[in-house]
C-alpha cells in the first residue's frame, strides 16, 4: 500500500511537470509570433508613422512659432502705450517750460517798464521841487537884497537932516523904486514910468533866466527875466 501511494505521487509530479513546460512553451512561441509579426509590419505602416512624427513635431513648431509671435506682438502692445505717454509727457513738460519762460519774460519786462517808469517820475517830481527851491531862493535874495537897500536909505535919510536938505524929485522916485524891489517890473513901470535905457542883460547866476538893468535918471534897476517874467532885483 506504501508504495502505491509512492507511485501515485511520483505520477503527479511528473504531470505537473510535464504540463508547465508545456504551457512555458506556448509562452515561448507567442513571444516569438508577436516579435515577428513586429519585424514583418508593413513598411507603408513605418512611413505613415514617421510622418505623422514629423507632421506632429512641425505643428509643435509652428505652435510655439505662432505663442513667440503672439507673445512678442502683446509686449509691443504693452510698450507702444507707454512709449506713447513717455512722449506725451515729454511735450507737455516742453510746452510747460515754454510757458513757464515766456511768462517770466513777461513779467520780468513789465518790472523793467514800471522801474523805468518810476524813475522818470521820479526825476520830474525832483526837478520840479529843485525849481520851486530856486524860485523860494530868488526870492529870498530879493527880499534881502530889498531890505538891505531900505536900510540903507534910511541911514542915509537919519545922516542928513530933513530941514536943511530939501529931497530931490530923483530921490523921490528911487525911494518908490526900492519899495517894489522883489515885485514886478511892469508895477514899477506902472508907479514911476518908464526907464531911460536899457543898460545891458547877461546870463543870470541865479537861474535859467538873464539880468538886465534899466536907467532912470538917477539910479539903476536891475531886473532878473525869465519867459517874459520881469522881476525887480536891486535900485542902485
Amino acid at each position: 500500500m506504501k508504495n502505491k501511494v509512492v507511485m501515485l505521487c511520483i505520477a503527479t509530479v511528473v504531470v505537473l511537470a510535464v504540463a508547465g513546460c508545456q504551457d512555458k512553451k506556448e509562452e515561448s512561441q507567442a513571444v516569438v509570433t508577436e516579435q515577428a509579426q513586429e519585424t514583418e509590419a508593413p513598411e507603408e505602416t513605418i512611413a505613415e508613422e514617421k510622418e505623422k512624427t514629423t507632421s506632429d513635431k512641425a505643428a509643435k513648431s509652428e505652435t510655439q512659432a505662432a505663442k513667440k509671435t503672439k507673445k512678442k506682438k502683446t509686449k509691443q502692445k504693452k510698450e507702444e502705450p507707454q512709449e506713447t505717454a513717455e512722449a506725451e509727457e515729454t511735450v507737455a513738460e516742453e510746452t510747460t517750460e515754454a510757458e513757464e519762460q515766456a511768462q517770466a519774460e513777461a513779467e520780468a519786462q513789465a518790472k523793467a517798464q514800471a522801474e523805468a517808469e518810476a524813475q522818470a517820475k521820479a526825476q520830474a517830481e525832483q526837478a520840479r521841487i529843485e525849481e520851486e527851491q530856486r524860485a523860494a531862493e530868488q526870492a529870498r535874495i530879493a527880499e534881502e537884497e530889498a531890505r538891505r537897500l531900505a536900510e540903507e536909505q534910511a541911514v542915509i535919510q537919519q545922516d542928513i537932516p530933513q530941514s536943511t536938505v530939501a529931497a530931490t524929485p530923483e530921490q523921490d522916485t528911487k525911494t518908490t523904486a526900492l519899495s517894489y524891489v522883489g515885485r514886478s517890473m511892469d508895477e514899477l513901470i506902472a508907479a514911476i514910468g518908464e526907464p531911460q535905457e536899457e543898460a545891458g542883460r547877461m546870463p543870470s547866476c541865479n537861474g535859467p533866466g538873464e539880468d538886465a538893468a534899466y536907467n532912470y535918471p538917477g539910479f539903476v534897476v536891475t531886473t532878473y527875466e525869465e519867459n517874459g517874467s520881469r522881476t525887480v532885483m536891486s535900485v542902485e
